[in-house]
């Protein structure tokens, strides 16, 4: 407590959430759609968009195989952009849980 008997008010140093975050223009190239996403930088926004946008998942044999027979190759992902977005997984979900 402070000599006056009020409490100690809360340090200005704190940061609150979303202070640091920026609002990020993001444009679906594929359909010209124009999302705003607020981030703490380009790969929040991205994983962001893409989460709300694609269904992800691990690929089985047979989704494998029946993919590769129609013709549907293979994209490799930048190593650069998958390092960085699990990076910043780690750094919003430490531990490593959902």
């Amino acid at each position: 407590m402070m000599p006056s008997g009020r409490s100690v008010p809360f340090s200005t140093n704190s940061r609150t959430p979303h202070e640091h975050d920026s609002h990020l223009p993001v444009t679906d190239t594929e359909t010209n759609k124009h999302r705003l996403i607020r981030a703490g930088n380009q790969a929040q926004a991205i994983r962001h968009a893409a989460q709300t946008r694609f269904d992800i998942e691990v690929a089985g044999q047979d989704d494998l195989v029946s993919l590769l027979t129609h013709g549907i190759p293979v994209e490799l992902a930048n190593g650069q952009a998958t390092a960085d977005m699990f990076e910043e997984v780690a750094i919003t979900n430490p531990g490593g849980t959902d």
